[in-house]
């Protein structure tokens, strides 16, 4: 038997060992298991916080993008009253300019000075957007052609206006959705 105490002392030895590296191991795996769990709150925090601001920026975006199309279709309709302005006091110069003309040219044919079957001058030019007479066109031809060409212009400096309209949402020429950016308080991930 005593050479059995020594071999049995050292089984015990080992058994103790093994059950105390057991104990490790299922204590090491316990840790392990809540430092996932720890790893995982973090994580499920970090995915909670990233939404939040995924949802408050696009809001914003979406606010910021209406106040844009508000501004947007104020600056148009502003525009396309000025035009509207322009043209129609263009017009009434126009209709003002041929009705002093017709008033002249009435005079003229009561016996204003010319001389029977003498041709007389033409109408004079009334600007830049007025055709001269004595060109065989009518009075009346000359106000029609006279009035498109006054639409046509005001026309092209309409759309010309609209096109200059920044619609873009603002300097930075939009990216308003850029809701990831690091600039702006990112949050680190674990």
């Amino acid at each position: 038997m005593a050479r059995l105490a020594p071999v049995l002392g050292g089984f015990l030895v080992m058994a103790l060992i093994g059950a105390g590296v057991q104990s490790w191991r299922v204590g090491s795996l316990q840790e392990v298991v809540r430092e996932l769990q720890d790893d995982l709150q973090q994580q499920k925090i970090f995915h909670e916080v990233f939404r939040a601001r995924i949802i408050d920026r696009t809001a914003q975006a979406l606010a910021d993008d209406r106040a844009n199309v508000r501004r947007v279709v104020s600056e148009q309709a502003r525009i396309t009253e000025e035009r509207t302005h322009a043209y129609r006091n263009r017009i009434a110069t126009l209709d003002a300019r041929v009705a002093e003309l017709r008033r002249a040219k009435g005079k003229a044919g009561n016996g204003g000075g010319a001389a029977a079957g003498m041709p007389s001058a033409g109408d004079a030019s009334g600007g830049s957007d007025a055709a001269a007479g004595g060109d065989g066109f009518s009075l009346e031809l000359r106000a029609v052609a006279t009035a498109q060409a006054i639409r046509l212009d005001e026309l092209q400096k309409w759309v010309k206006s609209q096109g200059q309209v920044d619609n873009s949402g603002g300097a930075d020429g939009g990216g308003r959705l850029d809701y990831l950016n690091a600039d702006e308080g990112a949050v680190e991930q674990p």
